[in-house]
């Protein structure tokens, strides 16, 4: 299946879902429709709004108006009403607090009852749109199991946060964004490991005894002050696989990571011309590198 699914694909497979599932999905995404309608809210007054506020503070901060639900009568169909009569395929369920009043509206009306621009308007129902693409991603994976482990990455040491332990332990796959947050940690952590791994290699090292003429020294960062004395041939055989990997996709590199990039081969030509080398910076820069390339050690 490809996004975005028709509405007989949803309902087909909505249909196998449990009511703890249907009833997660419909919160989960009913609350971002919200978020976006605060989001369009508040750049309309020029506000910014805080991802810790709840839906009242948000609503307090940028108008008496909520959006509580959008329903879609699928392609095609217009099974709902607009308060002027008008049948309707989507139909937006606001809430007035002052009022206490709740309407149900299509997209032309909203502007006359809430005072939002019609590009304002425009622009929550893009944004409705691509929430429900992201509901249309969970659905085709449930379909076909593909479903989230979450061990891997808990014996890594990985912190998970509750809400997603919740969302797995029910059974909902986790979005593609939430895996590369975790992918990501995993890396970071994996990074994390391998440095302070090899600044104890390092002070190992130092307190071995060997002949003098055996060794280059690395110049280390200002704030260290010490030396640490290895071969341009160990420093290249150690580096070189990942070096390489660098700089095949060193057309991915962002303009920042360019020049560091640039900075980096510097480095190595003077480490084999002077014997001397920025050997932290080095090491961090290139770390940092392959986190964005995704190049695993």
């Amino acid at each position: 299946m490809q996004l975005p699914l028709s509405q007989e694909q949803v309902d087909g497979i909505w249909k196998t879902l449990t009511l703890e599932q249907q009833n997660w999905i419909n919160k989960y995404i009913n609350q971002r429709k919200r978020d976006k309608w605060f989001e369009a809210l508040a750049l309309r007054k020029g506000i910014v709004l805080d991802d810790q506020m709840s839906d009242e503070q948000k609503r307090n901060m940028v108008d008496d108006w909520e959006l509580m639900e959008v329903l879609d009568g699928g392609e095609g169909n217009r099974p709902f009403k607009c308060e002027c009569g008008k049948p309707l395929r989507y139909q937006y369920i606001v809430y007035h607090k002052s009022k206490d009043e709740t309407y149900g509206l299509g997209s032309t009306c909203i502007e006359h009852y809430t005072g939002l621009q019609s590009d304002v308007v425009r622009d929550i129902k893009s944004g409705i749109l691509q929430i429900n693409t992201k509901r249309d991603e969970l659905l085709i994976k449930i379909q076909a199991k593909q479903f989230t482990d979450l061990i891997r990455y808990i014996e890594k040491g990985i912190e998970i946060p509750e809400s997603i332990s919740k969302q797995v332990q029910i059974g909902i796959p986790l979005f593609n964004d939430q895996l590369h947050d975790l992918e990501k940690s995993l890396e970071e952590l994996k990074w994390k490991k391998w440095y302070i791994d090899r600044k104890n290699r390092q002070q190992v090292l130092k307190q071995i005894e060997v002949p003098q003429d055996q060794f280059i020294y690395i110049e280390e960062s200002t704030s260290s002050k010490e030396n640490f004395r290895c071969t341009y041939e160990s420093f290249i055989e150690e580096n070189l696989a990942n070096l390489k990997q660098i700089r095949e996709r060193e057309e991915r590199l962002s303009p920042k990571l360019q020049e560091e990039w640039e900075w980096m081969q510097d480095e190595v030509r003077r480490f084999k011309r002077e014997g001397t080398m920025d050997f932290d910076t080095f090491l961090l820069r290139m770390n940092n590198m392959m986190i964005p390339l995704r190049i695993t050690k």
